[in-house]
């Protein structure tokens, strides 16, 4: 069964004259999505009149494919077209790939798996007084307690000597799949639509509302406690003060 899907990220496409050139060290220009030297492998596909595109790839979701060798890039050094150095993209290129703020996906991930592993595991369980979890968990975590499943699995010279892995809350097959703290990230950014698909989508409905229905409320705080809100709210207090100064400078003048 073959279906069309939006497998779109911000990385450009190469022209036809990149065809030939798949996996060469001038296959895209990725300034400042992926590491330093490091370069995309682009990936040829064949449409459905068989004509042959470049086409970046797409990010996948399952804990098997999150790292295949589709999820590639090359390194841009002195190994040579013989021999091509070849990795998966880290966490903070898919981000950047997908139009998202580096760290959107992995600080949130890593403040969740330490206050499993460290606050409600090794904490309790090395406690000399015989506290809980709830002495060290936020408690904003504590309801994951009955709704999550871990695995852990042993890590070496560094320390709490353990790491987990986390199963997806819809997982419903009899096997699990239990992903480690990266491979989690990986995950959800496999699961998650890119930001210029999400822009393509919306960009219709414009046309359909007047507007002023595209106004927000002025009676609500638009402000949340990550990006892009907080640099919004922040760029709103700044016009709120600058506003308020200009006010008072005009009232000094009226009155002088």
């Amino acid at each position: 069964c073959e279906r069309s899907r939006f497998y779109w990220c911000n990385i450009p496409q190469g022209n036809k004259e990149k065809v030939t050139n798949v996996a060469s060290q001038i296959s895209a220009d990725c300034d400042g999505i992926l590491d330093s030297g490091y370069g995309l492998l682009e990936r040829l596909v064949c449409d459905d009149k068989r004509h042959i595109t470049v086409k970046a790839n797409t990010f996948l979701a399952s804990l098997t494919k999150i790292d295949d060798d589709r999820m590639l890039k090359y390194s841009t050094g002195d190994s040579g077209r013989t021999k091509i150095k070849v990795q998966p993209y880290s966490v903070t290129e898919r981000e950047k790939m997908m139009g998202l703020p580096a760290g959107y996906v992995s600080k949130p991930l890593k403040k969740l798996f330490h206050e499993i592993t460290t606050c409600a595991i090794l904490k309790p369980e090395t406690s000399a007084d015989g506290k809980t979890y709830r002495d060290f968990m936020d408690r904003r975590f504590w309801h994951l307690r009955k709704k999550i499943k871990l695995q852990h699995y042993p890590r070496e010279r560094e320390e709490p000597y353990f790491e987990i892995g986390i199963a997806t809350p819809i997982e419903n097959k009899k096997k699990l799949a239990f992903f480690k703290e990266e491979q989690y990230c990986k995950h959800l950014i496999g699961m998650g639509f890119s930001i210029c698909v999400v822009e393509s989508l919306l960009e219709g409905l414009v046309d359909l509302f007047a507007n002023d229905l595209l106004k927000t409320y002025e009676r609500y705080d638009y402000s949340f406690p990550w990006e892009p809100y907080l640099s919004y709210h922040r760029d709103r207090q700044k016009e709120a003060i600058t506003q308020s100064a200009n006010s008072d400078e005009e009232r000094q003048m009226e009155e002088g």
